[in-house]
This record gives C-alpha cells, structure tokens and sequence, in this order.
C-alpha cells in the first residue's frame, strides 16, 4: 500500500523554506496517530521522501516512538531521503533522537547532490529565517540532500544509513530523482527529455527500492 502525503509545506518554494520547521511538525504529528492507530496493521514501514519531506518523515518516526505507549506492531524498515531539504547533522540531531535507536529505521539511505542550487540558496535562507523564528531551531545551513550526512563520533545512525552522492558530472538538481516512467527506455531517445543520467538515475532508484544491490557508472554515483 501507497500513501501519499502531501502537506502544507508544498507551495511556494522560497516560502516553504521559511515555514517548514512548524508545519511539518503539525503533520508528523497527525501521522504519528495515524501509524499508531489499533487498526494500523502494516507489518513493515517504509517512507521516501524529497526535499521538505525529509522533515515530515524524521520527525514522523520520532513523534511515533516518542507517543508509543507499548511495543510498536510494525517495523520501521527503510527511510529514503532524496534531496532532504533537513540539515546535515539531522540523522544525529536531538530533535529526532529516536531515528537512530534501534526501534528506528533498519536503512536510512541517503541520495544527495552538490550541484543542487535549491538547497545551496533557498535552504540556506530559509535555515536562518527559522533559526530567528523558532526558540528551539538549530540549524547549521548544511543541507543533507547537499553535502551528506554529518555523523558524530558516538553517532547510533551512521550503522545504518547509506550514503549516495551524485558525481559533479551528472548534472544532478534538486527536481531530477524521480523520473517517470519508473522503468527505463532502452535508449534515451526513445522518449522526449530522457537523457542518459536520467536513465541511470531510475535505474539505480529502481534498484535501491527494491533491494538489488547499486551497480551503476562510478561517474554518476559514488558511495561514499
């Protein structure tokens, strides 16, 4: 089962940067309920997200542990963050203790890119406008979906998380890491706008989905 979620922090990009921080802690909220429900009887969860949505699911994970009040009925098994518009020390940060206990996720994976101007200029912005609007924001304007994550020396997270960076020559922005349709054509012209990156990308995402282990052009991925 498929659920989507669309939240209040998809609008105006510029704009969303600046409003993220309140807004999608409201919907983790909600959604916490939702996966803690009697009637919620998913054996597995697994999330992906793009950019803001690397927030809702962080802080989802977090809320639901945090609220649960008896052994959860369900595993959180991986959390794919493409693009996470979230800073790089997120995965450690107190604000979602909880994603790196052992209750948390089983794979976080982490799909980023230097060559994303939304992160380097919108993000980077938006860090220091929630930083003056929100007492308990902490922000360091390194975004994940940009440089990776940050780990610290006891990080509980780093044992867990896989990092994927998209090499300088992919051309790699912040819109490109969900290409339609989910399988490849055999040959990039055999659809308008494809293009050979665009190939490899839904390969390789198609393959991290589905756990076939990634073996794709070092020049386009790089596991670091």
């Amino acid at each position: 089962m498929i659920i989507p979620i669309l939240w209040p922090g998809d609008g105006f990009i510029l704009w969303s940067y600046f409003t993220a921080f309140g807004q999608s802690n409201d919907t983790a909220t909600k959604f916490a309920t939702f996966l803690l429900d009697p009637d919620f009887d998913a054996q597995e969860v697994s999330f992906l997200s793009h950019s803001l949505g690397a927030r809702v699911v962080l802080k989802t994970i977090d809320r639901t542990l945090e609220q649960a009040k008896a052994p959860l009925k369900f595993r959180f098994r991986q959390a794919l963050l493409t693009a996470a518009a979230v800073d790089d020390t997120a995965l450690d940060a107190r604000e979602f203790k909880h994603v790196s206990s052992p209750e948390g996720p089983d794979d976080i994976v982490v799909l980023s890119s230097l060559k994303d101007d939304v992160l380097a200029k919108a993000f980077t912005l938006g860090d220091l406008v929630e930083g003056a609007l929100w007492d308990n924001y902490q922000g360091s304007g390194r975004a994940l979906g940009r440089f990776g994550p940050a780990f610290t020396a006891q990080s509980a997270a780093k044992s867990k998380t896989r990092w994927y960076a998209y090499s300088s020559r992919a051309g790699q922005g912040h819109d490109g890491y969900m290409p339609q349709p989910w399988e490849p054509p055999a040959t990039p012209a055999a659809l308008p706008g494809w293009t050979n990156n665009v190939v490899k990308t839904t390969t390789a995402y198609r393959d991290l989905m589905s756990g076939v282990p990634v073996s794709v052009d070092p020049e386009w991925l790089t596991k670091m």
